[in-house]
């Protein structure tokens, strides 16, 4: 009798998706982060770079040293005041949930300048300021969404490169998630990607 693997390969994959429960394959799609990027100038390896949070959250200033330890890794310097500045921020179910209770508290006062004109140079970017991906469409709004956008430019305005990873549905602690996609960023940094899929570790 000839065993036709071709039709054994066929049966195992009717057995996964039918016997797997669904609780593990929601889980195993849970941890598929999506990432792209565009590259507009190169950054030659050795150069000086400021690693800056676009908003001072407490999750932006934990990612800054594993940003860091990330980026020395790929052989770039890290420089408080270096003219390249990698900008990145960190947006979670847990940062939203915090900002939205800011917008309602009447306590929040009268100085909260709410006006993006008057923020930094970055987020002038229609990119950063409003999560886009890189095809110029809107990343529809999620609830359960980890996402860290970046945008790495020269202090003239000069753009090198932007970038977003995210993930939905993946359950833990904010910081794990986010360290995760924030490291697929700079490993990607100088790259040009549309949808790449990873694993959130």
């Amino acid at each position: 009798m000839t065993i036709n693997p071709q039709k054994i390969t066929t049966a195992v994959l009717f057995a996964l998706v039918v016997f797997w429960p669904a609780s593990l394959l929601a889980q195993e799609l849970s941890r598929q982060g999506s990432v792209s990027s565009k590259n507009f100038a190169k950054i030659v390896k050795g150069t000086a770079i400021s690693i800056e949070p676009e908003e001072q959250t407490d999750l932006n200033e934990r990612l800054r040293p594993v940003i860091a330890r990330a980026l020395r890794a790929r052989g770039y310097r890290i420089s408080e005041n270096a003219a390249v500045r990698f900008i990145f921020n960190a947006d979670t179910p847990e940062t939203r949930r915090v900002k939205n209770n800011l917008r309602r508290s009447p306590e929040r006062g009268s100085d909260l300048d709410r006006d993006p004109r008057r923020r930094s140079g970055s987020m002038r970017n229609p990119i950063f300021r409003k999560g886009l991906n890189l095809s110029g469409r809107p990343i529809k709004p999620s609830a359960v969404r980890h996402l860290v956008t970046v945008i790495v430019l020269h202090e003239n305005g000069t753009q090198y490169w932007v970038g977003t990873a995210k993930v939905d549905g993946k359950r833990g602690d904010s910081f794990d998630i986010t360290s995760s996609l924030s490291r697929q960023l700079v490993h990607g940094l100088g790259k040009t990607v549309e949808g790449g899929r990873f694993v959130v570790n």
